[in-house]
């Protein structure tokens, strides 16, 4: 959580959930601060169900998160956390990229294979599809270096391909972009 979207994470934090009592008080307390905080959270990005209940199930994971911590309850395997908050985000990102309700459920079928349209031989090689792709992501979030653990050699190609991509990035900024807000 504090690696993704820092600026309204800050924001949430310092505006929501801190007026709100923050994590001052019992669990009970914090739990209900976590869970309206992302629910308002959900309002800001748009008035359309999809958003709310994106803060909903926001909400409703990190405060149960802190009533399960509370108790001893979360595992301690790193993995293991990892790979249930990449499945939690997963998930959520379908309520907050989808354009209706029932898109939403349709793209949970097709995540689950449910509803793959797949027929005989082909529905027997789609149906562990949705397992081997989470499999693989997982896979790859372990074993890909964190963005601040890379390292680049101290050498004169090194530098001019450093350099080459920047100036890439740089001729891209004057591209016209919308506010990425307006579409929603």
């Amino acid at each position: 959580w504090r690696r993704w979207h820092m600026s309204l994470s800050f924001w949430l934090r310092d505006y929501l959930f801190i007026p709100l009592g923050g994590s001052w008080g019992s669990r009970w307390l914090t739990a209900r601060n976590l869970f309206i905080t992302m629910f308002l959270g959900g309002l800001w990005h748009g008035a359309a169900w999809t958003f709310v209940i994106w803060g909903l199930y926001h909400g409703v994971l990190l405060a149960g998160h802190a009533l399960l911590r509370g108790r001893g309850w979360v595992p301690g395997s790193r993995p293991l956390a990892v790979a249930g908050t990449f499945l939690g985000v997963m998930i959520g990102w379908v309520f907050f990229r989808s354009q209706s309700l029932r898109q939403a459920l349709t793209l949970f079928g097709a995540m689950s294979g449910v509803r793959s349209g797949a027929e005989g031989l082909g529905y027997l090689i789609a149906a562990p599809m949705p397992l081997l792709t989470l499999t693989g992501a997982v896979a790859i979030t372990f074993l890909l270096p964190n963005t601040w653990e890379l390292e680049f050699p101290r050498t004169r190609p090194a530098a001019i391909a450093l350099g080459a991509l920047l100036l890439l990035c740089l001729l891209r900024f004057a591209r016209p972009s919308p506010f990425l807000y307006f579409q929603f």
